[in-house]
C-alpha cells in the first residue's frame, strides 16, 4: 500500500522529505504509515496537496496522542492540508475522528501550537486556515486564552485578525465561546470590534428567532456543574464535590464535608488515572467558574441598569435554575414588575432556590409577572 506521502507531487515531496522526514524528533511510538487503523485510514482519504508554510516548525508541535500511539509526521501532514482547506462550520475528516479517538487535551494543545507558531510569525491573514484551526481543534481552555488576545488585537493595529478571532470563537460554537462574543459586544474599547461582535451575535439571535437578552440568557455555560449545582470529583476510592465558598470562589469538600481551596495530590491507594484526570477538570472548572461569574455579574449589573425584564418562565429557567448564575441571583434583590414599569413587590431568592418576602415568608410569582433586579433608586 502506498503512503500518503507517494500520492504528492515531486517538489511537495521533496519539501516534506526535508522538513518531516528527518525531523529530528520522529516518535519511535507513532501509527505505522504502511497500515495505520482503519478509522485513521479512513480520516486520511481526502486532502489537497500544497507546500505548507516555512515559519511551520514541526519540532515545535506537539504530539498527537491516542492511547499510547502518536500520529506520524505523514500523517499529521495530512491533517494539516485538510485544515488548509477547511470549509467554514465543517470538521475535516482527520479532526472529525481524532476528536472521538484521540487523548483528551491532545489537539487543543495541538491547535493552540499551531496558533502560537503562526502568531509568532507575523498571524498573516495568507496563513489564516493555521489560524481558523482553533475553531476545529480548540475546547474551553483555548476560549479562556484566545478571548483576552482578541480583545486586545484592535489595540495593536490588528483590527483584521480581531475580526477574524471572532469568527473562530464563534467556530468553537460552546456556551462560553458565544458569552465570550456577547462581552465583546457589550463591552470592548474598540468600536470597530464592539460592533462586529454585535453584529454576528445579532445574526446569531435572529437565526434562532430570540432577543439579544433571550440569546444571552441561553449561551451561559454550567461550567461542568449538574443541575443541581453539583460535581463529583473521582479519585476511585475517595470522592470530593463542588462547593462554593465565600464570593462565589469555588472550593472542594469531602466525603466528611471538610471543605479545601483545591484538591489535593493523589495518594497511593488513588486511581491515579482518575486523580489526575479530575485535577485536570477542576482546574478548568475554576477558571470557567470565574470568567462565567464575571461576565455574569456586569450582565446583572446591565440588566439593573437598563431595566430588564424576565418572563417569569424565563427567570425561573434561565436565572434561578442555573447551576451558577443562580448563586448570583441570591446576592440580589429582585421585583415583580408592572406593566408600567412601577415596581408592585420585591422578593429574594432563596439558598432552595424558591422565593421570599422582604419579611421573609414565602413569595409567589404569578405565570404573567415581569421580573427584574430592583435599583436602588426604587426604594428611595
Amino acid at each position: 500500500v502506498k503512503t500518503a506521502i507517494e500520492r504528492f507531487p515531486a517538489n511537495i515531496r521533496r519539501i516534506v522529505g526535508n522538513r518531516v522526514l528527518d525531523w529530528p524528533l520522529q516518535r519511535d511510538d507513532c501509527f505505522s504509515d504502511e497500515k495505520p487503523p482503519e478509522w485513521l485510514t479512513e480520516a486520511m482519504e481526502k486532502y489537497r496537496p500544497r507546500e505548507l508554510p516555512r515559519w511551520l516548525e514541526w519540532e515545535e508541535l506537539p504530539p498527537i496522542m491516542v492511547g499510547e500511539k502518536s500520529l506520524s509526521m505523514n500523517q499529521v501532514t495530512i491533517l494539516l492540508l485538510q485544515l488548509v482547506f477547511a470549509e467554514s462550520g465543517v470538521l475535516v475528516p482527520m479532526v472529525k475522528a481524532l476528536k472521538e479517538h484521540a487523548n483528551a487535551g491532545s489537539l487543543t494543545n495541538f491547535g493552540w501550537r499551531l496558533f502560537e507558531l503562526w502568531k509568532e510569525a507575523g498571524a498573516s491573514l495568507r496563513d489564516v486556515w493555521a489560524f481558523n484551526a482553533l475553531g476545529q481543534l480548540g475546547d474551553d481552555t483555548t476560549v479562556l486564552k484566545l478571548a483576552p488576545i482578541v480583545r486586545a488585537w484592535p489595540g495593536k493595529s490588528r483590527h483584521s485578525q480581531a475580526k477574524q478571532g471572532l469568527s473562530v470563537l464563534y467556530a468553537m460554537g460552546s456556551s462560553l465561546a458565544l458569552q465570550e462574543i456577547a462581552d465583546i459586544a457589550g463591552k470592548v474599547k474598540y468600536k470597530n470590534l464592539k460592533a462586529q461582535a454585535g453584529e454576528l451575535m445579532h445574526e446569531i439571535a435572529k437565526d434562532n428567532g430570540l432577543t439579544m437578552e433571550q440569546l444571552e440568557d441561553r449561551v451561559v455555560p454550567d461550567c461542568g456543574l449538574s443541575k443541581d449545582g453539583n460535581h463529583i470529583f473521582d479519585y476511585g476510592k475517595r470522592k470530593f464535590f463542588f462547593a462554593f465558598g465565600q464570593d462565589m470562589k469555588p472550593e472542594v469538600k469531602d466525603e466528611k464535608g471538610k471543605r479545601r481551596a483545591n484538591l489535593p495530590k493523589a495518594g497511593k491507594r488513588d486511581d491515579s488515572e482518575k486523580a489526575n484526570s479530575a485535577i485536570e477538570a477542576w482546574r478548568l472548572m475554576k477558571k470557567k467558574i470565574r470568567q462565567v461569574g464575571k461576565l455574569q455579574a456586569r450582565r446583572l449589573e446591565l440588566a439593573m441598569i437598563n431595566g430588564r425584564r424576565w418572563s417569569q418562565s424565563e427567570f425561573n429557567e434561565f436565572i434561578v435554575n442555573h447551576p451558577l448564575v443562580t448563586h448570583l441571583a441570591q446576592s440580589l434583590l429582585w421585583g415583580d414588575f408592572a406593566k408600567d414599569g412601577k415596581l408592585k413587590s420585591a422578593f429574594r431568592v432563596t439558598k432552595e432556590r424558591e422565593y421570599a418576602s422582604i419579611e421573609d415568608d414565602l413569595f409567589e410569582l404569578e405565570d404573567s409577572a415581569e421580573v427584574g433586579v430592583v435599583h436602588p433608586l426604587l426604594l428611595e
